[in-house]
């Protein structure tokens, strides 16, 4: 029985990694970690920041579509910390967001890649 709901899972995230919806949201999350990093990197005024906050909460629907709580968890925290008063983060606040910037990382080094379509047609040949 074990073997049997092992095999489904598998069918179940073959089935997910080849959908569009999910090859969209995997690259857009790669995207976002590139922007917040680059924005981390520069003094973060408050339409930086806005785009930040902006950024988390598109990368949070996205994850809890696909049913990835922790990172939902993660981007939810750093989309409550950006939007809380003082506009102006300090070293503290900045130190918190780079740690969470990182355990998003690391939560998108441990999610399975899309799988191409046209990959696959191609090595049938």
């Amino acid at each position: 029985m074990d073997d049997l709901l092992s095999m489904m899972d598998i069918l179940q995230i073959d089935k997910l990694r080849s959908g569009k919806a999910y090859q969209i949201f995997y690259k857009e999350y790669g995207e976002r970690l590139g922007f917040a990093r680059e924005l981390l990197a520069e003094e973060i005024v408050p339409a930086k920041r806005m785009d930040l906050k902006s950024s988390f909460h598109m990368l949070k629907g996205g994850a809890g579509f696909f049913g990835f709580s922790e990172i939902v968890r993660i981007a939810k925290e750093l989309e409550m910390m950006l939007g809380a008063a003082p506009l102006a983060l300090d070293e503290t606040g900045r130190a918190q967001l780079v740690e969470s910037l990182q355990k998003l990382d690391e939560c998108y080094g441990e999610m399975p890649e899309p799988i191409s379509n046209a990959t696959e047609g191609s090595s049938r040949a």
